[in-house]
């Protein structure tokens, strides 16, 4: 599958991969189900990230400092959560 995002909303999803992709996230389906299902799936993200059954990984040398400042301050962001 490929996403497309502008401005952190999803504008676009395939079922082939991207031709220049910008980063690689990697789940399960249950997990997915798990996220869809769920009466507050913003909530079942979140844990589910934080139990790294969500990774990701930039692609390219740029996208991958530029990831790695985003996971901090994420991390900083949850302390506020």
């Amino acid at each position: 599958y490929s996403a497309k995002t502008v401005d952190g909303k999803l504008t676009s999803l395939q079922k082939s991969h991207s031709a220049e992709p910008t980063m690689n996230v990697y789940t399960t389906k249950s997990t997915i189900r798990k996220i869809t299902t769920s009466e507050n799936p913003g909530e079942s993200f979140k844990n589910a990230f934080n139990n790294k059954e969500i990774t990701y990984e930039g692609v390219g040398a740029g996208k991958k400092i530029k990831l790695f400042f985003v996971k901090i301050a994420a991390k900083v962001a949850s302390w506020f959560m």
